[in-house]
């Protein structure tokens, strides 16, 4: 380790009341840092339910947990071989040596998940305030599939039937779109690829 990468870190698990924004490539350390703020937040007398660490995987999620789970259990094994060389065994006291111990039997109580489940989470908690049903639940991939399909089927039968909520042109413009060389399957796919991304 550098001098520059020791105060990096130093600044990580000390610099507790401040915001941090750490840029760094593959491979340098990120994982190891942030679970290094996150074991200086516990030993400062953070507790684990107040603690949230957001990933964008569920992989990455679940190797963050144990990865913290794993610094802890290390911390509170005073004899660990790996203590003489981290900054957060150095002056580890009792009151923090029992916080570390503590929080390994919260560690179920953090919120460690992917930006999707965070956001997920809040709007269970209050769906109402965010507009959203009671009870609502995401839908899987194959649901959603399901639920255009059904979507399209309609909407396609509806048009060529001459629906009165359908102008004239547009369903001029499918009938002559369904007999061209592309077909219907194709312009299923479109719309499919529409839907799938209305967000943007």
């Amino acid at each position: 380790m550098t001098d520059n990468d020791t105060t990096t870190l130093n600044s990580i698990i000390d610099d507790l009341n401040e915001n941090l924004m750490i840029e760094a490539g593959a491979g340098t350390g990120k994982t190891y840092a942030l679970v290094s703020r996150v074991v200086a937040l516990v030993k400062s007398g953070v507790r684990m339910q107040e603690i949230v660490a957001i990933t964008f995987t569920e992989a990455a999620a679940a190797e963050l947990s144990e990865r913290i789970r794993s610094r802890l259990e290390q911390l509170v094994d005073r004899d660990h071989p790996d203590n003489e060389n981290d900054l957060l065994a150095t002056d580890l006291d009792e009151i923090a040596h029992g916080r570390i111990g503590e929080a390994i039997g919260e560690l179920d109580q953090a919120t460690i998940q992917t930006i999707h489940a965070f956001a997920s989470q809040l709007l269970r908690d209050r769906p109402l305030d965010a507009g959203m049903p009671p009870g609502w639940a995401v839908l899987d991939e194959v649901e959603a599939s399901h639920l255009f399909a059904e979507r399209w089927d309609r909407w396609l039968e509806e048009t060529l039937a001459e629906d009165p909520s359908a102008g004239s042109d547009v369903i001029d413009a499918l009938r002559y779109l369904l007999n061209v060389d592309v077909g219907a399957s194709k312009w299923r796919d479109v719309a499919a690829i529409f839907s799938d991304n209305c967000a943007r």
